[in-house]
């Protein structure tokens, strides 16, 4: 399917032996997905979100981040805004 230009979107749900549905951590998911496939493709790993990204305020949806590179990570850690 990745051949013929297909796009593939993965949903983490796994069950629980009992019928039960069971929402699994994506992003490890998705993660590891990237990982394998990257053997084999070129990948890019695209997370979406209800918010517009990452935010420097967590109580203000626009106060996105447009660009975190490592000086902005330490920052942030350093601020305790993120952990």
């Amino acid at each position: 399917m990745l051949d013929s230009g297909f796009v593939p979107v993965f949903a983490p749900l796994t069950h629980d032996e009992l019928g039960h549905i069971l929402n699994t951590n994506a992003d490890t998911i998705a993660s590891s997905l990237a990982v394998a496939l990257s053997a084999y493709y070129d990948v890019r790993l695209i997370y979406c979100f209800e918010k517009k990204g990452v935010l420097e305020n967590v109580e203000d949806d626009n106060s996105v981040i447009k660009k975190i590179n490592r000086e902005k990570y330490k920052q942030l850690i350093d601020e305790k805004k993120i952990i």
